[in-house]
């Protein structure tokens, strides 16, 4: 537990020194009574400020959805233990926050303020707790345990959205099969139970009886969009950041325009489903993720299957680290931001 004398305590024991020469050297009973009331008060304020912070722990400490760069907040809950003593002027992180008062064997929860400036996997950094209760003549700091790992994405930044026009994974092509689209499929003659709004006059006109269309099935164009973690040697490794920042601000920006798309990478391959899960589960992978030397051989497979499939592939990646095939659009960071 950290000890350290604040302005007004120095003040406060100065007072009592010059109280203490003046008594010894008067003999006066009254400078005395006013120094041992201040040696009382120097101790009262020691012993009260190390109880509030003896039986201190941290219960819980959650993190909110932080992004490099941005500020964030973590939710602390302080439990006390104490079996006699209440926790007096509490502050959390050297007062971002603060707990006035806190009984024994409760919980209390405070939100402080955090700003990360790199992504990453953050874990065990202890939670710090201090107080000046009562007399702030000293001020106490305590380190607590803390059990938590706070996981930071990537910075995410605006990007060109013109870049995504034709890539919004939906409204593709109709098939040529019956559906709901808004492509004609055929003609046919009316049976009772079509909609009215079906029938095509034109041509039961000329035939002289009713004929109602058939809609094609309208099929959602697939999009599937690869991260290739490579970086060439002459590049500053620092560019590697800009590229993961890319690959997960296009990522939020699909997510956001409610596009469904398969994600590949290295070690990770997301199908469409859940929306705010997929989102999670790549943000979780971009903080995580670091450069590698070459591209797995398993990413290679995925991108072959995905355009044997039809899919419209984009590859966020370097121009010179990425996958030599004219059937794969490639967007380097420098297109991304160009004209965000």
């Amino acid at each position: 537990m950290g000890l350290s004398l604040t302005r007004e305590g120095f003040r406060f024991l100065l007072l009592l020194a010059i109280v203490s020469f003046a008594a010894f050297n008067t003999k006066n009973n009254v400078l005395y009574l006013m120094l041992s009331f201040g040696i009382a008060t120097v101790l009262v304020d020691f012993v009260a400020g190390w109880l509030s912070l003896r039986w201190l722990s941290v219960a819980r400490a959650e993190l909110a959805d932080a992004y490099a760069g941005l500020t964030s907040y973590e939710t602390v809950e302080l439990t006390n233990s104490g079996g006699m003593f209440d926790a007096c002027g509490l502050g959390v992180e050297g007062g971002a926050a603060t707990v006035p008062f806190l009984m024994r064997d409760k919980n209390a929860s405070c939100r402080v303020e955090r700003l990360y400036r790199r992504r990453g996997v953050y874990e065990g950094e202890p939670v710090s707790v201090s107080t000046r209760f009562p007399f702030g003549f000293f001020g106490f700091t305590r380190k607590l345990a803390a059990p938590r790992e706070h996981i930071v994405y990537p910075c995410i930044r605006a990007i060109d959205s013109t870049l995504l026009i034709g890539h919004r994974g939906g409204g593709g092509s109709a098939a040529q099969r019956r559906g709901q689209g808004d492509d004609l499929f055929r003609l046919r003659e009316y049976v009772p139970g079509d909609h009215v709004h079906h029938v095509h006059w034109k041509t039961s006109a000329k035939l002289g009886e009713l004929m109602v269309r058939e809609l094609g099935e309208a099929e959602e164009e697939r999009l599937t969009v690869g991260f290739v973690p490579r970086i060439s040697e002459t590049r500053d490794p620092a560019e590697f950041e800009i590229l993961v920042s890319a690959a997960a601000s296009l990522v939020c920006q699909l997510v956001r325009s409610g596009a469904r798309f398969l994600f590949i990478a290295d070690e990770l391959e997301l199908s469409p489903g859940n929306i705010r899960e997929q989102e999670k589960s790549i943000l979780t992978y971009f903080a995580k993720v670091g450069a590698c030397d070459e591209i797995a051989p398993e990413f290679l497979s995925r991108l072959g299957t995905a355009v044997q499939r039809g899919d419209a592939v984009i590859l966020v990646s370097f121009e010179e680290t990425a996958p030599r095939r004219a059937d794969v659009r490639v967007l380097d960071p420098e297109t991304l931001f160009a004209h965000a």
